[in-house]
């Protein structure tokens, strides 16, 4: 998995400099950010309402009746659902160690984030599919007494019902921890776990599958996600069940186009080349078309210091890399390459055209 787009590639696109430009309009200035990365939306919907459904239409409705927090509990764990921001966690056992902390304030984060410049649907069922979101935070609320919940998302969402909290348009905010510092002012470290201490961080997809998995009854079957060409910035929200052919669903939107890469995975900053037999899976947030031969691993570091400058860690990375080109491996676990959290803004930022993240990744697999 690596990003399959950087910031020259942006440079020399008109149009993706037009929609990254766009998107730092739309957001606004939100001060007050840890995280440096200013890696903005590289595709966009075209209609607001775009969306593709493969699924077959739903015969059952919402069953409004109350049920105990073990029945709910009871249903989310058959189901099988795992966190779908693409961890792939189980959301039971997440929400069961929230219950059973010890921790006298307990708070529900709905994280809207998608920070990711390649995904769209979050967003897109922020404002679509709200009621369906509610119910799972209802739902949710009638297991685990939150102190707080709390929506957080790019934009500056009007409820009366839950606190909605505007964070910055920067890149990765939506990781968990990163997250939880911005939102709650709690810096945790890397050994601690969010659900240990009764917070909970669901993304919005998952809290919405919650809903209709216990209140229509259902088995988790299908997901949303994005699937856009980021050589034009076109982009269209679909949802597909899990075990789809994931070429089958691009071609479905953007038909076959043998001149670019066709790629799946978490996003444009985490993707993998795709193939014949490729699945969807609850992992997968992305599907689609980008430029070839991205990185190029040989190149030479050319000092600029963008790595250091955008890490959200604070780690140094310029100096990380200078030692693995110099082959001084185990110098570098003295800058903690432990800590990077793979969110790929090295990478992006390289002028050298360097995939810094799958290096850095390779090392820590290796001296494991």
């Amino acid at each position: 998995m690596e990003p399959i787009i950087r910031k020259k590639l942006v440079r020399k696109n008109k149009i993706l400099k037009l929609i990254q430009k766009e998107s730092k309009k739309k957001y606004g200035k939100v001060r007050g950010s840890q995280v440096k990365g200013k890696v903005f939306k590289l595709v966009r919907l075209e209609q607001p309402m775009e969306f593709l459904d493969l699924t077959e239409p739903e015969k059952t409705k919402m069953n409004y009746q109350y049920f105990r927090s073990e029945e709910i509990l009871e249903r989310i764990q058959k189901s099988n659902l795992t966190g779908l921001s693409g961890n792939g966690f189980s959301t039971y056992e997440k929400i069961r160690t929230v219950y059973k902390s010890r921790s006298k304030s307990k708070v529900l984060i709905i994280n809207a984030v998608e920070c990711d410049p390649g995904l769209l649907h979050d967003e897109w069922l922020l404002h679509n599919k709200k009621r369906e979101v509610h119910m799972g935070i209802e739902l949710l609320s009638s297991c685990i007494p939150f102190q707080k919940v709390i929506l957080a998302s790019k934009e500056a969402i009007p409820s009366s019902e839950i606190t909605c909290y505007q964070v910055p348009n920067r890149y990765p905010m939506g990781a968990e921890k990163l997250l939880i510092q911005q939102v709650l002012g709690q810096e945790l470290a890397s050994e601690e776990i969010p659900a240990d201490k009764g917070i909970l961080v669901l993304n919005v997809q998952t809290v919405l599958a919650i809903g209709e998995i216990v209140m229509e009854q259902k088995s988790f079957q299908s997901r949303y996600l994005t699937v856009a060409d980021l050589t034009t910035g076109e982009a269209k929200v679909v949802k597909a069940y899990l075990g789809s052919n994931a070429k089958q669903v691009l071609e479905r939107v953007f038909r076959k186009q043998e001149r670019k890469v066709a790629y799946y995975g978490g996003g444009a900053m985490m993707a993998e080349p795709l193939t014949e037999t490729s699945v969807i899976t609850e992992k997968t947030n992305f599907i689609g078309y980008s430029y070839g031969n991205v990185f190029d691993d040989f190149a030479k570091c050319v000092k600029c210091g963008e790595c250091t400058k955008h890490c959200p860690m604070n780690l140094d990375v310029r100096k990380m890399i200078q030692l693995m080109e110099n082959g001084k491996y185990t110098e570098v676990m003295a800058y903690h390459p432990d800590q990077c959290i793979q969110c790929g803004t090295c990478s992006y930022y390289c002028r050298a055209g360097k995939n810094v993240m799958g290096m850095i990744a390779d090392l820590r697999e290796n001296v494991r």
